[in-house]
């Protein structure tokens, strides 16, 4: 309102309701706020039903066309979709879990930054991912670096990450991931589109059937795409071949066995809890589950371990970014310029690097220390 009223005193002050001026004339830290939760709830909405009206005066043709782009009106627009619902009744308030984690903002101050969470750390701010040389022969070299919202996907970031590297002629024949970032839908695209191995450890698959001994999970049946059918282990095929999705939106391949066959089966208890149709079992389309299973083949082999080992090395430039160099708190607000302190943080980074390589420096090995030196003594 002050900001409005500041820019457009005239066009506020034709339609304004007198009861505004009594209830935000005032800061709020001057008033008697209510202790009662149904007291609170009814002021809270009280305010969200005054605050749409605000929005749908400024949004309206009659409004100065300006007033739509002010931070504060695009604050208050973002935070009348998080905090409030409209029915017949009114005005209410919204629980915060029924809002999308991409959706919600941490502070008036900054609209980027939102809540993240990752393997039980929880912060407010940015994300940063970072992607550097690991050649055994050169320095380690940071050659990307992303910063996106805490709640987004670390997978959802990497078609942007691996298109930038093409686009620079950075792109990498193996790029080592974590879990995070490796699905079947994008090792096939990283192959398929930028010619890059993605190497990381694969998820686990689901169902009961992978927790117990002597069952049959997925991976039990063969499948033939050209055919279109599915084979399980006592031999029986499929009758059912449909293309379907996920609950996420990808594209799966969807089969279910006859009732009869299954009915019959000696080892039915092995396979399906189902009594009253056959076995169903969801597969990738075809690049996937052929990508998906020369991943995990790989995993198995006795080398994995040796290649994958590579990967740490950016546990390292993390801690060196973090611990030394800051790049865990920000100095600015906005994404465009928390991004840029990020390139400069990599940029020293690099800098250090290459100087230390030019000049003969050693790479310093991973501390071990005194008493855990004894278990090798």
């Amino acid at each position: 309102l002050n900001q409005v009223a500041r820019r457009e005193s005239d066009w506020l002050r034709s339609w304004v309701p007198t009861s505004w001026f009594d209830r935000y004339s005032k800061p709020f830290s001057e008033y008697h706020l209510p202790k009662k939760t149904s007291e609170r709830q009814t002021q809270a909405e009280q305010i969200g039903q005054d605050s749409i009206i605000l929005l749908e005066h400024i949004y309206s043709d009659m409004a100065p066309p300006t007033l739509r782009h002010l931070t504060s009106v695009t604050f208050l627009h973002r935070l009348c979709i998080y905090q409030f619902y409209m029915d017949e009744a009114g005005v209410h308030w919204r629980d915060p879990s029924e809002t999308p984690a991409s959706f919600r903002f941490a502070s008036p101050h900054d609209l980027d930054m939102s809540y993240g969470r990752k393997r039980g750390s929880d912060w407010i701010g940015y994300k940063v991912q970072i992607t550097e040389t690991c050649d055994a022969d050169a320095p380690n070299l940071i050659t990307h670096v992303a910063t996106t919202i805490s709640s987004k996907n670390d997978a959802a970031t990497l078609d942007a990450i691996q298109s930038d590297l093409a686009a620079q002629q950075r792109a990498p024949t193996q790029q080592f991931v974590d879990a995070s970032y490796v699905s079947a839908p994008n090792m096939v695209r990283s192959q398929e589109q930028y010619g890059i191995d993605l190497i990381g450890p694969t998820r686990p698959a689901q169902g009961w059937q992978y927790k117990r001994n002597n069952t049959y999970p997925a991976a039990a049946f063969q499948v033939d795409f050209d055919r279109q059918v599915a084979i399980c282990p006592q031999g029986q095929t499929s009758h059912l071949w449909m293309n379907s999705h996920h609950s996420n939106g990808q594209p799966r391949i969807f089969v279910r066995f006859a009732k009869e066959t299954c009915a019959a089966c000696p080892a039915r208890a092995q396979c399906t809890k189902t009594k009253s149709r056959g076995r169903q079992v969801q597969f990738h389309i075809r690049a996937e589950y052929e990508a998906l299973k020369r991943a995990r083949e790989r995993e198995e082999n006795s080398d994995y371990e040796r290649l994958y080992r590579r990967r740490a090395g950016i546990e390292g430039t993390i801690s060196q970014l973090t611990n030394q160099m800051g790049m865990r708190r920000t100095r600015y607000r906005g994404m465009a310029k928390v991004h840029l302190q990020h390139l400069l943080t990599a940029a020293g980074l690099n800098l250090n690097r290459a100087t230390d390589w030019l000049m003969g420096k050693k790479r310093a090995k991973t501390r071990v220390s005194a008493f855990a030196k004894l278990a090798y003594a």
